[in-house]
């Protein structure tokens, strides 16, 4: 007998099931402000700011991508707090390189307020169900981020229409316990990949200062070896 099964949605394993993002969260937008509200030094009485350009293409939060606001027309409906999942709904590019990016909202160290601010230009989502682990959603956001491009209104300014979106986006879900196991292998990929990038960065920078003391006659070759380098 199959361990799989075929769904109007495709062939999936038996104990999976399919939903629609319609049906697993809703999406609520963040607050419409105005320039002279935002700010990006800090604002002591203020809030950080989560914005368009506080999240990386494709997924994921910039670790330098907060700003800051003050409002006096802020809402419960307007905040985020540690561990809450947003989309991108607005791209200003025109190749929807950012449109429906995801990210998992994690406040930097020294913030010591419980909540921040999201604009306008991201969902923040609610979940209805208690069958989801945050961080499996957020990967398959990631996954399937390509596939909100289809749904952008407008030319000069792309909007996802969210409708259409949320109800055709489908969610497949393993059991609760296999989608954290898929967590953890991925986040030690994810894991590799920094450490890794930051050591890029580092070669970098060390060739740039070692082509100028080289260059120079600062350094000569016959005092170093590539072993001395790395």
């Amino acid at each position: 007998m199959s361990d799989y099964v075929e769904t109007e949605f495709g062939e999936f394993p038996k104990n999976w099931e399919v939903k629609r993002l319609s049906e697993i969260a809703e999406l609520q937008r963040g607050l419409g402000y105005s320039g002279k509200e935002k700010s990006k030094d800090e604002i002591p009485d203020g809030y950080l700011f989560l914005t368009l350009n506080s999240i990386k293409k494709g997924g994921g939060l910039k670790e330098d991508g907060w700003t800051w606001i003050k409002s006096d027309r802020l809402k419960e409906r307007h905040f985020v707090r540690e561990g809450d999942i947003v989309i991108v709904n607005t791209d200003l590019s025109n190749d929807g390189s950012l449109i429906g990016s995801p990210a998992i909202v994690h406040f930097p160290e020294w913030y010591k307020k419980e909540k921040a601010v999201f604009s306008l230009d991201i969902f923040k989502l609610l979940l209805k169900v208690s069958n989801v682990d945050v961080n499996f959603l957020f990967y398959y956001l990631i996954f399937v981020q390509p596939l909100a491009r289809k749904y952008h209104t407008g030319t000069t300014v792309w909007r996802i229409n969210v409708d259409s979106w949320a109800r055709d986006l489908l969610i497949p879900l393993p059991p609760l316990e296999e989608q954290k196991k898929i967590v953890k292998m991925l986040s030690i990929i994810d894991n590799k990949i920094e450490v890794e990038t930051r050591y890029l960065e580092y070669l970098k920078r060390l060739k740039e200062k070692l082509l100028t003391a080289l260059m120079s006659g600062r350094i000569r070759v016959n005092s170093i070896t590539i072993s001395d380098l790395l």
